[in-house]
């Protein structure tokens, strides 16, 4: 028992081991893109993600109604057919080989934020695509209206690897993490965020992050999940927080 419960102890760290290295492999490489499309001297506050996809991919970006509504993003290969509404009809439409199809909703400038992360994560599935040698064909299904009206395989779709690596790719390139630690250096003395009970912030930590993702133009989630993936959060108890607020008493008297 007590050498069985060790070697599971090794292999989880094993795991643990290559899931970071895997991170770092792919940070390099979104950082490198990023800076070679930009250029090595500059740091940007912000990432055009529109004219990376274009002029350094070489994909258009074009904007549709999908027929199923919970569909809001699609790289296309030249072969695998899209359901679109177009003059109230639904058509099947192939599109050309390196185009990117976004929602037509997306381009209400209140949707500025979600539809750059949509861009990104059809960025993300053209990059895995390019590192796994395989071509680039995904849609963006929307997590937060769940799946209404979607078949089991659009679901099993969403929730697949590929998204999930397609989300990453996405995010590293949308906030790599030479801009993300510039812009923690330069509004956060570069201290990691301290994250009470997994999900608080304190009011000035907040007040930073805030501010940090509305430079990148992006949403509060978003920039959340980026800084979890580049370890930029310090963990404490929920008690201590309230400490900060002065609630629960004085434990001295």
């Amino acid at each position: 028992m007590f050498v069985k419960l060790n070697y599971q102890i090794y292999e989880k760290e094993g795991e643990k081991m290559q899931r970071s290295i895997q991170q770092q492999q792919l940070e390099n490489l979104c950082s490198s893109m990023v800076k070679n499309f930009n250029g090595n001297e500059v740091v940007p506050e912000q990432i055009d993600i529109e004219a990376f996809a274009n002029q350094y991919l070489g994909y258009s970006i074009i904007y549709e109604d999908f027929s199923n509504k919970n569909k809001l993003g699609f790289t296309s290969d030249g072969i695998t057919p899209v359901e679109v509404i177009r003059n109230g009809t639904k058509k099947s439409i192939v599109f050309p080989a390196k185009t990117i199809v976004i929602a037509k909703t997306y381009l209400e400038k209140k949707k500025e934020q979600q539809k750059r992360f949509l861009i990104a994560h059809e960025v993300g599935h053209i990059i895995y695509g390019l590192v796994e040698g395989k071509t680039a064909v995904g849609y963006y299904t929307d997590p937060e209206n769940g799946y209404e009206g979607s078949s089991l395989l659009d679901i099993k779709e969403a929730m697949s690897i590929l998204e999930t690596e397609a989300n990453k790719y996405g995010a590293a390139i949308l906030m790599p993490d030479y801009v993300v630690g510039n812009l923690i250096r330069k509004h956060h003395n570069g201290k990691r965020f301290i994250l009470y009970d997994g999900i608080q912030f304190s009011p000035s930590d907040r007040c930073c992050f805030e501010k940090i993702a509305k430079i990148l133009n992006v949403s509060y989630s978003a920039l959340y999940y980026r800084l979890k993936d580049l370890g930029a959060f310090f963990q404490c108890e929920d008690s201590s927080y309230l400490k900060q607020l002065n609630l629960g008493g004085n434990e001295d008297v």
